[in-house]
């Protein structure tokens, strides 16, 4: 964690737990925010805990292009060397502003990778370095009511399919930029507050208890320190996993067992094969390898 972080979204909430956690661990941290008086705020504390030399803050509209330059500069001349690693952790819900919420949560997000990539991959004269992308649980899941919360949805999902673009060891090589991910439950956040209404309705809904914002910095500092280019770590009251990435084997198990289907079961090849139909693909091949193991149990005496 000995490292110079530019950290968006770090006056408050997960922001402000990475920025902290990085700052106990040895590093310093340059955040931005849209929100400045909360960023002095926290600035001025951060100074208290770890020291002026260590801790900067700028104003910043992550969806302002220009911005994320003059920002990426201003922390430079903060270090005084380079920015080695990139948290794109700023981000909103809205349960109208669809577009604002794509502005900030997947533009601005691409538009600070991009600038990431140009300054420190390799093939563009860089040291290499990290970007440390903030999901959430809708990065693998969908459950919002309305099309217009759906946008923050299509946004997380985005980040998913950023860090497994990155999740090849060509592309690492070729820039030497790991990027990773972070995938929280509900966290006791402003914006958490702002979906649900009170702290208490999730463990209501679900039995499980929200987060709280240092959980998810000692998470990722885990990240950080143990997270291979493409993973997304996904952090739950108590635990914490990488989230398999699975799907190109799902794809060819999903494929045999259509053509299960059409050449054993008679499925029609110009239908689509259902959900249900590969349910009970599956039950059958589960029952093979029952009777199977079953005989092979036989055979030894048992």
């Amino acid at each position: 964690m000995n490292r110079n972080f530019l950290v968006t979204g770090g006056a408050q909430g997960i922001g402000l737990a990475m920025s902290r956690q990085i700052l106990s661990k040895g590093g310093r941290v340059f955040f931005t925010d849209i929100n400045v008086e909360y960023g002095e705020k926290t600035r001025t504390d951060l100074e208290k805990d770890f020291g002026v030399k260590n801790v900067g803050f700028a104003e910043q509209d992550v969806t302002k292009e220009e911005q994320w330059r003059t920002v990426w500069d201003m922390a430079e001349k903060f270090f005084e060397g380079r920015v080695e690693v990139l948290c794109n952790n700023a981000g909103i819900f809205s349960k109208k502003d669809w577009k604002k919420v794509l502005d900030i949560n997947l533009t601005g997000l691409a538009v600070g990778t991009m600038l990431a990539m140009e300054k420190m991959g390799a093939s563009r004269g860089g040291p290499g370095g990290l970007i440390v992308q903030t999901g959430s649980m809708a990065s693998f899941l969908a459950g919002f009511d309305t099309v217009e919360e759906s946008a923050y949805t299509a946004s997380k999902q985005a980040v998913l399919g950023y860090c497994r673009s990155l999740a090849n060891e060509k592309t690492y090589k070729v820039e030497k930029v790991r990027m990773v991910g972070i995938c929280p439950w509900f966290v006791n956040t402003e914006l958490v507050r702002s979906q649900v209404g009170s702290v208490n309705e999730v463990e209501q809904k679900y039995q499980i208890r929200e987060l709280e914002a240092h959980e998810v910095g000692a998470a990722f500092d885990r990240l950080v320190v143990t997270g291979l280019s493409g993973q997304m770590l996904v952090v739950m009251p108590g635990f914490m996993f990488f989230w398999p990435d699975w799907n190109r084997n799902m794809l060819a198990a999903f494929s045999m067992a259509c053509k299960f289907c059409i050449k054993v079961l008679g499925h029609q090849s110009a239908e689509p094969v259902t959900p249900q139909q590969l349910m009970q693909v599956g039950f059958i091949l589960f029952l093979i390898i029952a009777i199977l193991f079953h005989c092979f149990l036989s055979w030894l005496g048992f």
